[in-house]
């Protein structure tokens, strides 16, 4: 399988030239086939062609809950609340203050700063579900 696929994009190489384009169920796919190609794209001009893939999904449930066009994933995200998500955000200038930023407060030495609280919450947490375990769900978000 592996080799079948190699030899259709070394043959589309051959007849398209070192840079082309294709789409598989709806994905842009751009093959670069010269390490020149490659290390001008992904090493020069990264910030002009890196992000996240679009999530179809939420662009859908978007749309038809709240009426916010499906294509204005940012509007969605703050009325939401998710604007700190560093998982949802496209890359750039925020995205990469909210990443230094996780990466200085969740690495293993920082978090050993919250395990006292954390303590604390697993403590609270298992009593009340001893004293009430109906009530589960409350007790996991506390």
């Amino acid at each position: 399988m592996l080799q079948s696929c190699y030899q259709f994009l070394h043959s589309m190489a051959v007849s398209q030239g070192d840079i082309f384009h294709f789409r598989i169920h709806g994905q842009h796919t751009i093959i670069l086939n010269s390490i020149e190609d490659v290390r001008e794209l992904f090493e020069k001009r990264a910030g002009l062609y890196s992000d996240r893939p679009k999530n179809v999904m939420v662009n859908l449930l978007v749309f038809m809950l709240y009426a916010i066009p499906s294509n204005d994933f940012q509007l969605f995200r703050s009325r939401m609340g998710w604007d700190f998500n560093v998982n949802l955000m496209a890359y750039g200038d925020n995205w990469r203050r909210h990443r230094r930023l996780c990466q200085q407060l969740f690495r293993p030495k920082a978090s050993l700063v919250y395990r006292t609280i954390q303590t604390q919450k697993i403590h609270r947490m298992l009593h009340g579900l001893l004293d009430c375990p109906e009530h589960f769900a409350a007790h996991c978000r506390t």
